[in-house]
């Protein structure tokens, strides 16, 4: 049965592992190669599937011994085997949603592959797809599949569901895919009584949006870096705005005694995004800076330096509102606590973070928590955020030449300061050195280490498009309150969602 398949994948690499250690303790690699459909799946491939996926464990055990390991998921390969047999002289057929790959571009990645610190790693080249090609084509498909009718051509599309002999089961199913494939959503009456054409324009009506909203609502990270400090500096005098660590956001007087403190995420700044989001707001509202926390390399230590502007900030108001993103819900829970240890009463806002999702984004980013690891994460970051700006052999230069991670960011930025619009102290200090001390900091996060608070409500605002898995519901902030965690979903992803027009009006709803 399953021992032909198991036999050259699971049996051979569980052979090799056990005679390498014995007779090559020093290997440098230790490489396999498994199947982009391992983790996907692909029918009628259960137990190549399984022979692979036990091969992967293999190398992610290996690793954590802290042996060499890699694992390299290819997709479907064009010039041999069964897909090229299959496809004879068809080769951009899409499969799976990917085209099949030449051994040319297989032999060019593989450097970049096994050079990643990453143990399983994928190839693939994606197929070029919109959804309304998927949709217009296979809604239609679908349904009749469902309602065991074969011959398309028999058919009116101007026949209703009911014409054509639906019953309640088929349209239970039917419900179900159009809502989880098309996020189309139809009562039983409303699906009985559409025309196939009518389905297939609302298919088509809901890609087109679908589309725009993934096109608006995401971003990269280098478009992150761009979002979250763009309206700092400015870039004829490459100065800062302001370095003051409480910034005032807009120009409404006191009003019911409340102040609004918005608290940025790991680059600490008053980007024009927060600014933005201040100047909605009905109440005074500020923006804390962390502009000079950059040193600090814990949470008790930023606190230490801010607490005295935040109680100065809050010392004629009996209530607050924190609005926290990202990085900054940590330090929102611990401002709440000495604010209500003064007596005041209050709301956290805590816009797609929390200390269980903000560690989980860092492991996501820098699975080796070693100091090296993540310099070497947020000189990518940085790499691939000035790429507009940077010549990319001179930047490839500076990369190889030096053999630490600050000197090849400093090689980077030197080699470009008339051409970046950022001050080099500025990326050096404030972006640089204070990402890798915060991203230490979320990767030893102790999520027991906060206080519950008392008489502070907690509401969370998630992106769609979550940057994680393996999150609760209510991203673990239950345990910090006394109330039950109002939780509201935001269009977006864990940055862009502050820049959906529809933020202001869930918070102002929170607050009411």
């Amino acid at each position: 049965m399953f021992e032909e398949s198991l036999a050259p994948k699971a049996a051979a690499t569980k052979n090799l592992d056990q005679i390498s250690c014995k007779l090559c303790p020093n290997l440098k690699h230790f490489v396999v190669f498994s199947s982009f459909s391992c983790g996907r799946g692909n029918a009628g491939q259960s137990n190549y599937g399984l022979g692979n996926s036990i091969m992967e464990r293999i190398i992610e055990e290996r690793r954590e011994l802290g042996l060499p390991a890699k694992a390299i998921q290819w997709a479907a390969v064009g010039d041999v085997g069964l897909l090229a047999d299959f496809q004879l002289n068809n080769l951009d057929k899409d499969f799976k949603g990917t085209l099949p790959q030449a051994i040319s571009s297989c032999l060019e990645v593989l450097d970049v592959l096994m050079t990643s610190d990453d143990a399983i790693v994928s190839s693939m080249v994606v197929a070029d797809k919109t959804m309304n090609d998927v949709k217009k084509g296979n809604i239609i498909d679908m349904i009749l599949k469902i309602m065991g009718i074969r011959d398309r051509k028999s058919i009116s599309m101007d026949s209703t569901l009911t014409q054509l002999g639906i019953d309640s089961l088929m349209g239970v199913e039917i419900q179900q895919i159009l809502e989880r494939d098309f996020d189309i959503a139809l009562t039983s009456q409303e699906l009985r009584s559409l025309t196939l054409s009518q389905l297939e324009k609302r298919a088509i009506s809901k890609g087109e949006n679908s589309d725009n909203v993934q096109e608006n609502r995401t971003a990269t990270e280098a478009q992150w870096m761009k979002l979250l400090i763009d309206g700092v500096i400015d870039k004829e005098t490459k100065e800062l705005y302001t370095s003051e660590t409480i910034v005032k956001a807009n120009e409404i007087e006191m009003n019911e005694n409340t102040k609004v403190l918005i608290i940025p995420g790991f680059y600490g700044a008053a980007a024009d995004i927060y600014r933005i989001l201040a100047k909605e707001m009905d109440k005074p509202a500020y923006i804390l800076q962390l502009i000079e926390t950059s040193e600090c390399e814990s949470i008790d230590n930023i606190i230490e330096i801010i607490e005295p502007k935040i109680l100065n900030l809050f010392s004629d108001c009996d209530n607050f509102v924190l609005i926290a993103h990202s990085f900054g819900s940590i330090l929102s829970l611990k401002i709440a606590n000495i604010l209500e240890n003064k007596g005041m009463k209050g709301n956290v806002i805590q816009l797609d973070g929390s200390p269980q999702f903000i560690n989980k984004f860092a492991l996501k980013m820098s699975p080796d928590k070693s100091s090296e690891k993540i310099k070497a994460a947020i000189s990518m970051i940085l790499f691939d955020g000035f790429l507009p700006y940077v010549d990319q052999l001179v930047a490839k230069a500076a990369f190889q030449e030096n053999e630490n991670w600050e000197d090849k960011v400093e090689a980077m930025l030197k080699a470009s300061t008339d051409k970046i619009p950022y001050p080099f102290d500025f990326i050096k200090r404030n972006i640089f050195t204070a990402l890798v001390n915060r991203f230490n900091i979320v990767l030893s996060l102790n999520e027991e280490s906060f206080d519950s608070l008392k008489c502070t409500k907690i509401s969370l605002i998630k992106a769609t498009k979550s940057s994680v898995n393996g999150l609760q519901k209510d991203y673990g902030l239950l345990k910090y309150s006394n109330e039950q965690v109002r939780i509201q979903t935001l269009e977006g992803d864990h940055v862009t969602i502050i820049t959906n027009p529809k933020l202001i009006n869930l918070i102002k709803n929170i607050l009411v």
